[in-house]
Formats: structure tokens, sequence, C-alpha cells
């Protein structure tokens, strides 16, 4: 399958691979998929002391649009407060991306991926 010139840069020179290691409390991650059904995201997540997501950084298996989309997922989610991330959606992704159809299940797993990782960051009602 040939990529668009941005899946394609995403794909090829993404900014937010790698693995972040900061103090607990300030920091999530989460995983969806599993290389068993061909494509998976880890995404990590570490706000500052303001709210706000300072660093995303993923890990992904699978095709170019899934590294595409998680990269995505990551430059999308900086600068936002993890209440925010849920907004996004997986046909704003697509339509961000020019994806085809066929490759919706791309957009899903980054969209469920950031969206797990953020709710970890939210303190819960009883606490």
């Amino acid at each position: 399958m040939r990529y668009n010139a941005q899946v394609e840069s995403y794909f090829k020179a993404p900014e937010h691979a790698g693995v972040l290691t900061v103090a607990a409390g300030k920091a999530a991650s989460a995983l969806a998929g599993s290389e068993q059904e061909g494509a998976a995201i880890r995404l990590s997540l570490h706000m500052n002391d303001s709210g706000v997501i300072q660093q995303a950084r993923f890990q992904a298996y699978g095709c170019g649009v899934t590294i595409a989309a998680a990269e995505y997922a990551c430059s999308w989610a900086e600068g936002k407060q993890p209440a925010q991330l849920a907004a996004l959606t997986s046909s704003e992704l697509m339509q961000a991306l020019d994806l085809p159809a066929v490759k919706l299940h791309s957009a899903i797993l980054a969209v469920e991926v950031l969206r797990d990782a953020a709710s970890k960051l939210v303190p819960s009602q009883n606490e």
C-alpha cells in the first residue's frame, strides 16, 4: 500500500517514538491491540504540575499507518489536559491523516490507547 505524504513522514521520522521514564503519579501508560492481532500501540503520557500533558511517547507494532496514527495521537495530545484527550475521535484522526476506510482499525487503536492512558492520569472521584 502506498502512503500519502503525511503518513509517510510520520512513519519514517516519528518524533514521539520511545519510552518515558518519569515519576509515578504524573505519568501513565496503556497498551491497545496485540502482536497476535497484527497491531499494537503502547502509549505513555507525562503530565506537568499544571495538569497539562507535557510529553507523549509511543511504541508500536504494525503497519506504517499504525505508527503514523500513534505519532499523530502523541503530537495532538501534548499541551492538552487529560480530560481533553477524550475529544479525539477515530473519524477525526482518519480525516487528519487522510486514511482510507480500510485503515480504520489503526485510528481506532490510537484513539483507544490515548483515552486509556489519559484516564489513568485523571484522579478518581473517590480520592
